[in-house]
């Protein structure tokens, strides 16, 4: 069983715990997101995999934590950007059979693109799909594609 500390991991990876609550982040019902991240020889960590809600950061960001109160690991700040750009977004759908085609659908855009990706689904069945943009063509490639499915009603930004 592994635990927040990454213990028992066999990649090492331990949770950092990302405040929602700050400014200009959407009001959420919980106030972190805890983000897998590795740690770096010089102490500091790197993002290891798409956030969902603490779209400020992305995969591969090298960031500081320390120990909050309870002890568990609490971001500090960025240290150095990875250059790719967190995007998510939410399958829209009037029913079950709509909202699992369209589902289909984003994934398939992501994964012609080779896009590194996350899939959830939340609250009252809020199915979210958080990926990274990378940057340069590959990027503006794989956002047109995000930007067609949102113009077809399949994804909400």
């Amino acid at each position: 069983m592994t635990d927040q500390s990454g213990e028992g991991r066999p990649d090492g990876l331990v949770k950092v715990l990302f405040s929602l609550k700050a400014e200009g982040q959407p009001d959420l019902p919980f106030s972190a997101e805890g983000i897998w991240c590795r740690r770096l020889d010089d102490g500091g960590f790197q993002v290891a995999n798409i956030p969902f809600f603490a779209a400020f950061v992305a995969l591969g960001d090298k960031i500081e934590a320390r120990p909050g109160t309870d002890g568990r690991l609490e971001f500090q700040r960025i240290r150095e950007a990875s250059g790719e750009i967190t995007c998510v977004v939410l399958a829209a759908g009037s029913d079950e059979v709509d909202l699992a085609r369209n589902c289909a659908e984003i994934r398939d855009a992501l994964k012609a693109r080779k896009a590194k990706s996350e899939y959830g689904v939340f609250g009252a069945g809020a199915h979210v799909f958080s990926f990274s943009v990378p940057p340069g063509d590959a990027g503006a490639a794989l956002m047109d594609d995000v930007e067609r499915l949102v113009k077809a009603g399949i994804a909400i930004m």
